[in-house]
């Protein structure tokens, strides 16, 4: 809601409530706490959503291009995501998001990196500063990580693996979701070539399980 609208309602407020200052700051703390679009979290992860993601990687990568410095996107995809609610729960699936998402904060290296959860099995990250070599031992460590960290639900033991994307920014990126997608190509290779892998756009393949 715009400072405008918000100021229209409140004076309409003030006028139907025959001057109720009481009922006025009432509805201004009303709107005040309403939580911003960048405080939103994904409910299962605690990550971003992706909405919010674009609109602060949008200042890294204008940043990135005045500064001449690089920007890296990485896509993480949970393998088998559905396989495992199917033979497990739901529930089980949320856990292994979850713990996915507690591991990519982990691992990520300073405050300016930015991680989301975006649709199903998917995260999405931004590291500025990182080049396509950096971000591919980053993602690495990353899948490694997963790969011997079980996640324990009722008695059983659900190994979790994922699938990396990585590219860099260059110049043909003319919008960030130019970058995003270039990565989500290299993360679909990476399926493709087996699971559990990081694919490094416009590469070929680096590191396999």
């Amino acid at each position: 809601m715009t400072d405008e609208r918000k100021t229209t309602e409140m004076v309409d407020c003030y006028w139907s409530q025959g001057c109720n200052m009481e009922a006025l700051a009432a509805l201004a703390a009303r709107r005040d706490s309403r939580p911003r679009v960048d405080e939103f979290k994904d409910p299962i992860t605690g990550l971003m959503p992706r909405v919010v993601l674009l609109e602060k990687g949008a200042a890294l990568m204008a940043a990135a291009r005045d500064g001449r410095a690089p920007l890296s996107a990485v896509i993480v995809d949970v393998d088998c995501l559905k396989a495992i609610n199917e033979q497990h729960s739901p529930e089980a699936g949320d856990m292994v998001l979850a713990h996915v998402a507690k591991l990519i904060r982990l691992n990520i290296q300073t405050p300016s990196d930015l991680a989301a959860r975006n649709l199903g099995a998917e995260f999405v990250l931004l590291l500025p500063e990182a080049d396509a070599s950096w971000a591919s031992a980053f993602a690495e460590r990353l899948r490694g990580t997963l790969a011997n960290r079980p996640v324990a639900h009722a008695e059983a033991l659900i190994t979790v693996s994922a699938s990396f994307g990585v590219a860099a920014l260059e110049a043909e990126d003319e919008t960030l979701d130019d970058l995003i997608a270039r990565a989500r190509r290299a993360m679909r290779t990476a399926k493709l070539g087996g699971r559990n892998r990081t694919q490094v756009a416009g590469l070929r393949l680096v590191h396999a399980a």
